[in-house]
């Protein structure tokens, strides 16, 4: 799958898959790189990764779990629209024939 192809399907993806965290992580990392111009699966594969101190990372592990609650809860909203979509009036008889 292209990195674009999959970016697009990041939110579906991390919703479902335990370590979406980590996914949501990769895929903004190729979105950047593809922006970029760059060959994005070398550049992830030859980065090493930023090391920092506990506090650091404490922090930014709090900041990803303020975005994946925010994301949880959108994407529970629009369940739940959908959901009630179905039970919408119609303007006709939807009985199967």
């Amino acid at each position: 799958m292209c990195p674009v192809c999959l970016a697009s399907a990041a939110p579906v993806i991390a919703g479902a898959a335990s370590g979406g965290a980590a996914l949501a992580l990769v895929v903004k990392k190729l979105r950047e790189n593809h922006r970029k111009g760059e060959n994005t699966m070398e550049t992830i594969a030859t980065t090493p990764p930023k090391v920092v101190s506990r506090e650091e990372w404490r922090e930014a592990r709090k900041a990803l779990l303020v975005e994946e609650k925010e994301f949880t809860r959108r994407r529970d909203e629009l369940t739940a629209y959908s959901a009630d979509r179905d039970r919408w009036v119609r303007d006709r008889d939807q009985r199967f024939r």
